[in-house]
């Protein structure tokens, strides 16, 4: 039986020079057109299931390295997403989301660095198979992993980079569904305070500066195709546009 490393290792520079769409959970899939991603390679993060009874779309791929699954809610989510594509998971919370069954081909486990402790030179990983950060946002370990794979140019789609206060029982403004995090986000948080969204902001942009430093250093080409949003980290391109030059 292969090792967890060499079965990451398979995935090595795979899709060398194939595009890639990475696809976030933020409030402009709304006006996002996800079933025109049908037919490319794609990437899909955290509660993206949650959308599934609206689209035909499914991600080719699926990442998950949140503490959210600690939620049940966000644990059943996230398996029906898992069942759905080749996934890959944080292994630290893997058995809240496969439970105690046997480990299916589809799943790949990833050490996630401790932020905490992270040395500034693993805040981004080339080597996924030994270790992935995970800083400011999911979307930094779905950059790594597109990357790893070799994918080039990557687009995002549903990165808003904006995060707004809520308390308990609010409507979520932060992401594509309202009922996202209204109850349960991470189990325990009650409000979302304009410091910590501020907060919340700065880590995002910073993990999007440094996928946008490492990719320049590489070669690699990001682009942000989100609807809206304040992410302007990368170049602004127009999802249709990337689209009708894909198939033309």
């Amino acid at each position: 039986m292969l090792s967890d490393r060499n079965r990451i290792e398979q995935w090595k520079n795979k899709y060398r020079g194939e595009r890639c769409f990475c696809v976030g959970n933020g409030p402009s899939l709304n006006q996002t057109p996800l079933h025109l991603l049908e037919g490319e390679y794609s990437f899909g993060l955290n509660k993206i299931a949650d959308i599934y009874p609206r689209t035909t779309w499914r991600p080719s791929f699926y990442v998950n390295v949140s503490r959210q699954v600690i939620d049940p809610v966000c644990a059943l989510s996230a398996t029906k997403a898992a069942q759905e594509a080749l996934s890959f998971l944080d292994k630290n919370f893997i058995h809240l989301i496969m439970g105690e069954s046997d480990m299916p081909d589809n799943v790949f486990l990833l050490n996630v660095a401790p932020v905490a402790r992270t040395p500034k030179r693993i805040l981004w990983s080339q080597d996924i198979a030994e270790t992935i950060s995970k800083y400011g946002t999911t979307m930094l370990s779905v950059l790594q992993i597109a990357v790893y794979m070799g994918f080039d140019p990557i687009y995002l789609v549903g990165c808003d980079g904006e995060w707004e206060p809520h308390k308990y029982g609010e409507e979520d403004p932060n992401h594509f569904s309202s009922e996202y995090g209204k109850f349960h986000y991470f189990g325990k948080i009650k409000e979302f305070t304009p410091r910590q969204c501020d907060s919340a902001i700065i880590r995002i942009r910073k993990a999007h500066e440094i996928a946008k430093d490492m990719c320049d250093g590489l070669g690699v080409k990001i682009y942000n195709a989100t609807i809206g949003g304040d992410l302007e980290v990368y170049p602004r391109v127009d999802l249709l546009e990337v689209l009708n030059d894909i198939r033309s």
